[in-house]
């Protein structure tokens, strides 16, 4: 399996850096760094890297690990899930202290 590896490199003096490293560890095998290339841009895109769902999510975890987040949503359903629970309980405690029936 191809795995594509985030690591965040701290720079006191610019914006932090994200690195990449795509490894198959199954072949003992990394990949060098890219080379861009000119091209048109009426050019079909060539396929840079392919990886599975199981590399991706990889992925995704190794950029949530370097303090990464999504722009949009809501979070993960697993977090969002346990905060409902969490709030729920809250609620039961406040009403007993207070004496309020639900």
């Amino acid at each position: 399996m191809i795995e594509v590896i985030a690591m965040l490199t701290p720079n006191y003096f610019a914006d932090d850096r994200i690195e990449l490293r795509v490894i198959d560890r199954e072949k003992h095998r990394i990949a060098v760094p890219l080379t861009l290339e000119p091209y048109e841009p009426t050019d079909p895109l060539p396929l840079t890297v392919a990886i599975n769902k199981t590399g991706a999510q990889v992925l995704i975890d190794s950029l949530w690990s370097c303090g990464l987040r999504p722009t949009e949503g809501q979070g993960s359903v697993g977090q969002l899930g346990s905060t409902e629970r969490h709030l729920a309980d809250l609620k039961q405690i406040a009403f007993h202290a207070l004496k309020i029936k639900e």
